[in-house]
This record gives C-alpha cells, structure tokens and sequence, in this order.
C-alpha cells in the first residue's frame, strides 16, 4: 500500500511540475523581455533558412545578435519589419558575427534561386569597426586575419552556421528548461570561475591586447565580487568583459581613433561596403545599410555602467563615431537613425535594443523602403 501512495505521489509531482512547466512556457514567450537570454537562440543553418525564405515579394536581412535576437518571437527586427509591411521578411542575422559573415552568408543566399525585392544589411557601430586594431604596419588587407580568419577574402563557402547538438537545442530553444539550466544548474553547478585561470586563456587567443597580461589581472581583482558572481553564472555578458579585460579603452579607441588607426578603418569599412555594393549593382539588387547606434556612445548612464560592471576605461564621446560620419558622407545607400533611440531602449546591462528599441528600428527601416530610391 505504501509503495502504491509512494508512485502515486511521485505521478502527481511529476505531472505537477510538467503543467508548471508548460504554463511558464506560455507566459516566457508572451513576455520574452522578461526573459532577454531564454528561448530564441538555436540551430541556425543557413541552407536551412534559405529553404522556407518564401513569399512574392522578399526583403533579405542581415547582421549578427541584433537582427536574430528574439528568435520566432514578434518583436524579433525582421517580424516586426514584415508585420508592418507588405513585404516577406527572410532573416538570415546570426549572432557572433562580423561584416565578412554577413557578406559571406549573403552570397550564399545570392547563388540560390531566390528573389528578393530589397536587401537590408544592419551594422552595428558598436563591434563592427574594430578590425583596424588587427592591420599591422604595411600590412596589406588581402592578408588582414583574426584569429585565424581571413576577413576579408570574401567567399560564400566560409560562410558562419550555429548548430547545437539535440539536447542542447532543444533546451536553448525552450524557455521553462533554458530557465532551469541558467538559473538553477548553471548558478549552482556550472560557473565559469572568474579568476587568473580565465584570463589566462584570453590571453591565449589571438586577440587584439592593448594591455599586459599583469596589468589586465589588476582590473580583475578590482571588478567587485558581487560582479564576478554574477558574470560567473551568465547574468552579465561574459564577452564584453573579457573584452574590457584586453582592451579596457575600447570605446574610446572605436569611437574616436588616432589619425593612422582612422585611415586603417576607413579602408576596411570601405572595402566591405564597395564590395556589397558591387555584387548588388552586377545583380540588380537593392541593396541598404541601416547602422544600430551604440548605447555607450549616447547614454551617461549607460557609459558609468560599462565602466562599473565590466571594468572599460570611461568613454568620452557622444554621438556618431568619425567611422560612421565617414560612411554616410560618402554612401548614398547608408542610414543612421540619428536621435531615434532613448535609454530605455535598451535592455538593462545589455547592448541590445528591447522590444521597444526594436519597433523604432523597423519604423526607421520601414520609412527607407518606403521611399523611392
């Protein structure tokens, strides 16, 4: 009789916790701002997303976290530009990726037999113009590479894919387990200690370092402990502040380079754009450029928190980085949503626009392809 009530108890609290399990489920993908880091990032295969890219008349997006961030949910970039439109909006963004990704993913997409009636490229100001720091003296950029990459000799078979293996997708794509997994196994069992140990191995990537490795471990012991507890467990982005780490000037060195390092970054900058802008003039595509600002080049409050929480060196400018003046002086096809974009945003201690961040950045979108061009 005991063992019968014993199963019967276990059947009710498995049964009780599914049901929990599935109600969150509902409520993380209703309120997925609640939720910044859950549920939306999984296997993204381009030949995948080329395959179900349909409707008559399609726009192309492309660019990293910004353009992917929020997955299937509707204030994902592109389904916010489709809902307002009455184009088909086909996303190949991925995160972690710079401006050769996205050209080497778009002539992937460009040898396919799809059609499409606009193709939108989002840079974001913030990473992608740091390529400079990699071009040595006398250099030439055929041969610029970083960590291992060539950036740019473009080619559509290098392109970039994310694929997970079929638990870890299944749980990255799933709110309730992502939930359980970031906030109760990871917490408690999986943190990434933050110590010399883990600066050791930034140090051993072939990465840009405008620091030694003995003054970059003094900024380590000074992040506060209530900090590294936190970035130790996810809840702050690792990846910034490894950067902070190795290049605590970084904003200032991106925003406002000297003389020899700008023309570096023209170049490049300008070799991407040409570069597209050719393939879309030899093909007869229309083909833009909308740049996501910075929220650590317009906000104070947001410039005192990168200093606080991942140790980066104050950033002293406002407004458009020089690269970005450069860009819109002289593309016809570059815009900047200039004073479009408040604080708020922004998510909190995150580079990412929220969801009423990204509705202003598809009613920018939607105002350029209204125009005529």
């Amino acid at each position: 009789m005991k063992t019968k009530t014993l199963i019967s108890n276990i059947f009710i609290v498995i049964i009780s916790i599914l049901i929990a399990l599935i109600f969150f489920e509902i409520y993380a993908r209703k309120n997925s701002e609640k939720f910044l880091g859950y549920g939306w990032q999984n296997n993204n295969i381009l030949v995948d997303k080329i395959k179900i890219c349909n409707g008559s008349k399609k726009i192309a997006i492309f660019g990293d976290s910004f353009v992917e961030y929020y997955g299937e949910n509707e204030i994902n970039l592109g389904k916010l530009i489709q809902n307002k439109s009455n184009y088909s909006v086909c996303n190949f963004g991925l995160s972690g990726t710079r401006i050769s990704d996205y050209i080497n993913r778009f002539l992937t997409v460009n040898q396919s037999k799809l059609k499409f009636e606009k193709i939108i490229f989002f840079i974001y100001e913030g990473n992608d113009f740091n390529e400079y720091r990699y071009l040595k003296k006398n250099q030439t950029l055929n041969s610029l590479m970083i960590n291992g990459e060539e950036i740019l000799k473009y080619n559509s078979k290098n392109y970039k894919d994310r694929k997970f293996n079929l638990l870890k997708n299944f749980i990255k794509s799933n709110y309730s387990l992502n939930f359980i997994y970031r906030e109760i196994y990871k917490k408690n069992f999986k943190k990434n200690n933050i110590d010399e140990s883990f600066l050791k191995d930034i140090y051993l990537n072939d990465l840009f370092k405008e620091i030694t490795f003995e003054v970059a471990i003094q900024n380590l012991n000074n992040t506060p402990l209530e900090i590294r507890e936190k970035l130790s467990s996810g809840l702050y982005n690792t990846s910034w502040y490894e950067l902070a780490l190795r290049n605590p000037n970084y904003f200032n060195d991106i925003f406002n380079p000297n003389k020899s390092d700008f023309e570096k970054q023209k170049l490049i900058a300008f070799k991407h754009l040409d570069f597209i802008n050719n393939v879309c003039a030899n093909k007869n595509l229309d083909c833009k450029f909308v740049i996501i600002p910075a929220d650590f080049n317009n906000f104070e409050i947001r410039k005192k928190r990168y200093e606080k929480i991942f140790q980066f060196n104050y950033n002293k400018y406002n407004g458009k980085p020089l690269i970005i003046k450069e860009l819109l002086q002289n593309y016809k096809n570059v815009y900047y949503p200039d004073k479009t974009f408040i604080e708020k945003d922004y998510l909190v201690d995150d580079i990412h626009l929220n969801g009423r961040g990204n509705k202003k950045l598809a009613e920018f979108t939607m105002n350029i392809l209204s125009k005529q061009f």
